[in-house]
């Protein structure tokens, strides 16, 4: 591990940086994304007490479905928006660590072909 160390240089360190502020990104985006998603899902919950009347949900998609629809369709949106900006960010934090493993390998790899 200590040869490992001494491989790192500054730009390794800026990388490995960049690639765990974007894990916590990733996971930061993913929580909120699915929290505000829960928060549209129960605010569709409660549309038939803001419109007014006293029916229920089912009741209002009987009557207005293509809004109900269109409700939906927005809270899956919103949700998979969040999934790809989570699977962007992460792939992005792996993609960073990998190219760092990967130059330390080979600068090994040639130190211990120079070595023989």
């Amino acid at each position: 591990m200590e040869a490992d160390i001494d491989l790192l240089t500054k730009r390794h360190n800026l990388l490995l940086n960049f690639s765990k502020y974007a894990n916590i990104l990733a996971w930061v985006a993913l929580s909120l994304d699915t929290i505000v998603s829960i928060m549209y899902a129960i605010q569709l919950t409660t549309l038939p007490a803001q419109i007014g009347g006293g029916f229920s949900l089912w009741e209002l998609a009987r009557f207005d479905p293509w809004m109900i629809a269109n409700k939906v369709m927005g809270i899956i949106q919103f949700f998979l928006t969040g999934v790809i900006a989570f699977l962007v960010l992460k792939g992005t934090s792996l993609c960073l660590a990998m190219v760092v493993e990967t130059d330390v390998n080979h600068r090994i790899q040639s130190q211990e072909a120079s070595h023989e």
